[in-house]
Parts: structure tokens; C-alpha cells; sequence
């Protein structure tokens, strides 16, 4: 089951119905494949996690995918602040790190070592 859907991606981003669902679950698929590789399958008991029911999991997935849109619909792919003094590219490196600390329960460390 997906993480989050084009349903609860479109009330966040405010846009109605001007944005097409196609382009919505492009940008949730997009977020969840960035959100994804860095959690765990499965739990301490071995069974799959389902993240579509883990607030914070799906909170951090929403916020991705409000920064691809964002970046995605910017001019140039970068957006302006509210005085209209551009801002720094958004998804360099520092990307995933904005989801780390919420995220901490849930993320695997055993592509870290060796």
C-alpha cells in the first residue's frame, strides 16, 4: 500500500482540482521512492511494516512531496521565500536529512556499516 496518496497530497498543497491525480501520484510515488530505501522492511518480530499507517512516516513522506512540487513547479526549480529572495536548491544532499530525526525508530543502519 502506498505511503501516502494523491488524495491527501492534493488538500496540503492547496491546488483543488487544477492539478491532475496523474501528476500527484507521480510526485507521492516520487517521495515515497526517495522516503523508502532508508527504512526498514520489516519489524523486530519479522513481519512487514505497512508505513501508510505510521504518522510520522507518512508526515516526513508529505513533507518530501511537498518539496518536489515545489521545486517542481518553481521557475528554474527554485522557489522564492515570502520577501521573494530566492531559495537554495532544496534537494541536494541535505534532502533526507530533514526526515532523519523524526524518522529515527524506523530507519535501517545496516546498509551504514562496511
Amino acid at each position: 500500500m502506498p505511503i501516502i496518496t494523491a488524495a491527501e497530497l492534493r488538500p496540503v498543497l492547496g491546488v483543488g482540482s487544477t492539478v491532475s491525480d496523474a501528476t500527484l501520484t507521480q510526485i507521492c510515488n516520487a517521495a515515497e521512492g526517495a522516503i523508502t530505501p532508508y527504512l526498514r522492511v520489516k519489524n523486530a518480530a519479522g513481519t512487514n511494516i505497512d508505513y501508510s499507517t505510521i504518522p510520522v512516516v507518512k508526515e516526513c513522506t508529505l513533507a518530501a512531496a511537498v518539496e518536489l512540487y515545489k521545486t517542481r513547479t518553481a521557475p528554474g526549480g527554485q522557489y522564492s521565500a515570502v520577501d521573494f529572495t530566492p531559495s537554495p536548491f532544496q534537494l541536494g544532499r541535505s534532502f533526507f536529512e530533514r526526515f532523519e530525526g523524526p524518522m529515527a525508530a524506523y530507519i535501517t543502519t545496516g546498509g551504514w556499516l562496511g
